[in-house]
Protein backbone atom coordinates (compact mmCIF):
# COMPACT_ATOMS: atom_id res chain seq x y z
CA UNK A 1 0.00 0.00 0.00
CA UNK A 2 2.83 2.41 0.62
CA UNK A 3 4.06 1.75 -2.91
CA UNK A 4 0.59 2.54 -4.25
CA UNK A 5 0.52 5.78 -2.30
CA UNK A 6 3.98 6.70 -3.55
CA UNK A 7 2.94 5.83 -7.10
CA UNK A 8 -0.20 7.99 -6.72
CA UNK A 9 1.88 10.85 -5.30
CA UNK A 10 4.27 10.58 -8.27
CA UNK A 11 1.33 10.57 -10.74
CA UNK A 12 -0.23 13.58 -8.96
CA UNK A 13 3.13 15.37 -8.95
CA UNK A 14 3.58 14.70 -12.68
CA UNK A 15 0.09 16.06 -13.39
CA UNK A 16 0.87 19.12 -11.27
CA UNK A 17 4.17 19.59 -13.13
CA UNK A 18 2.39 19.18 -16.50
CA UNK A 19 -0.28 21.69 -15.46
CA UNK A 20 2.41 24.11 -14.23
CA UNK A 21 4.37 23.64 -17.44
CA UNK A 22 1.23 24.42 -19.50
CA UNK A 23 0.63 27.53 -17.38
CA UNK A 24 4.25 28.62 -17.90
CA UNK A 25 3.83 28.15 -21.66
CA UNK A 26 0.62 30.21 -21.60
CA UNK A 27 2.37 32.90 -19.54
CA UNK A 28 5.23 32.92 -22.07
CA UNK A 29 2.78 33.31 -24.96
CA UNK A 30 1.02 36.11 -23.08
CA UNK A 31 4.34 37.83 -22.45
CA UNK A 32 5.19 37.61 -26.16
CA UNK A 33 1.83 39.24 -27.00
CA UNK A 34 2.48 41.94 -24.43
CA UNK A 35 5.94 42.62 -25.93
CA UNK A 36 4.43 42.84 -29.43
CA UNK A 37 1.74 45.20 -28.15
CA UNK A 38 4.33 47.41 -26.47
CA UNK A 39 6.34 47.49 -29.71
CA UNK A 40 3.20 48.49 -31.64
CA UNK A 41 2.49 51.25 -29.12
CA UNK A 42 6.10 52.46 -29.45
CA UNK A 43 5.75 52.51 -33.25
CA UNK A 44 2.50 54.47 -32.99
CA UNK A 45 4.14 56.93 -30.58
CA UNK A 46 7.00 57.45 -33.05
CA UNK A 47 4.50 58.10 -35.84
CA UNK A 48 2.63 60.56 -33.62
CA UNK A 49 5.85 62.40 -32.84
CA UNK A 50 6.71 62.62 -36.54
CA UNK A 51 3.20 63.89 -37.33
CA UNK A 52 3.48 66.40 -34.50
CA UNK A 53 6.76 67.74 -35.91
CA UNK A 54 5.22 68.05 -39.37
CA UNK A 55 2.22 69.84 -37.90
CA UNK A 56 4.45 72.20 -35.93
CA UNK A 57 6.42 73.01 -39.08
CA UNK A 58 3.21 73.57 -41.05
CA UNK A 59 1.82 75.86 -38.35
CA UNK A 60 5.06 77.84 -38.41
CA UNK A 61 4.77 78.28 -42.17
CA UNK A 62 1.13 79.38 -41.81
CA UNK A 63 2.13 81.91 -39.14
CA UNK A 64 4.85 83.27 -41.41
CA UNK A 65 2.40 83.55 -44.30
CA UNK A 66 -0.16 85.32 -42.10
CA UNK A 67 2.50 87.76 -40.90
CA UNK A 68 3.41 88.52 -44.52
CA UNK A 69 -0.24 88.96 -45.46
CA UNK A 70 -0.67 91.33 -42.51
CA UNK A 71 2.39 93.31 -43.60
CA UNK A 72 1.08 93.54 -47.18
CA UNK A 73 -2.35 94.57 -45.90
CA UNK A 74 -0.83 97.35 -43.82
CA UNK A 75 1.28 98.48 -46.77
CA UNK A 76 -1.79 98.45 -49.00
CA UNK A 77 -3.75 100.46 -46.43
CA UNK A 78 -0.95 103.02 -46.39
CA UNK A 79 -0.95 103.17 -50.19
CA UNK A 80 -4.74 103.60 -50.22
CA UNK A 81 -4.44 106.48 -47.75
CA UNK A 82 -1.73 108.07 -49.91
CA UNK A 83 -3.82 107.58 -53.07
CA UNK A 84 -6.86 109.12 -51.36
CA UNK A 85 -4.78 112.11 -50.27
CA UNK A 86 -3.38 112.49 -53.79
CA UNK A 87 -6.88 112.26 -55.28
CA UNK A 88 -8.12 114.92 -52.84
CA UNK A 89 -5.18 117.16 -53.75
CA UNK A 90 -5.79 116.64 -57.46
CA UNK A 91 -9.48 117.43 -56.96
CA UNK A 92 -8.57 120.69 -55.23
CA UNK A 93 -6.07 121.54 -57.97
CA UNK A 94 -8.70 120.77 -60.63
CA UNK A 95 -11.14 123.13 -58.97
CA UNK A 96 -8.47 125.86 -58.81
CA UNK A 97 -7.57 125.32 -62.48
CA UNK A 98 -11.25 125.47 -63.46
CA UNK A 99 -11.56 128.78 -61.63
CA UNK A 100 -8.38 130.09 -63.29
CA UNK A 101 -9.53 129.01 -66.76
CA UNK A 102 -13.04 130.40 -66.21
CA UNK A 103 -11.72 133.95 -66.71
CA UNK A 104 -11.00 133.14 -70.34
CA UNK A 105 -13.71 132.92 -72.98
CA UNK A 106 -13.54 131.79 -76.61
CA UNK A 107 -15.16 134.14 -79.16
CA UNK A 108 -17.96 132.06 -80.60
CA UNK A 109 -16.07 129.01 -81.80
CA UNK A 110 -16.16 125.56 -80.36
CA UNK A 111 -12.59 124.83 -81.33
CA UNK A 112 -10.21 126.32 -78.77
CA UNK A 113 -7.25 125.98 -81.17
CA UNK A 114 -8.71 128.25 -83.82
CA UNK A 115 -10.63 130.68 -81.63
CA UNK A 116 -9.43 133.95 -80.30
CA UNK A 117 -9.14 133.96 -76.54
CA UNK A 118 -10.38 137.07 -74.77
CA UNK A 119 -9.98 137.96 -71.14
CA UNK A 120 -13.28 138.78 -69.50
CA UNK A 121 -13.43 142.47 -68.70
CA UNK A 122 -15.03 141.91 -65.33
CA UNK A 123 -11.94 140.17 -63.98
CA UNK A 124 -9.43 142.78 -65.13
Amino acid sequence: TAAKEIKQLIVDSMQTVDTGSALVNQAGASMEQIVKSVQQVATIMDELMAANLEQRSGIGEVNTAIAQIDKFTQNNATLVDQAAAAAESMSEQTMMLNQAVAVFKLDGTDDARSGNVKLLASTV
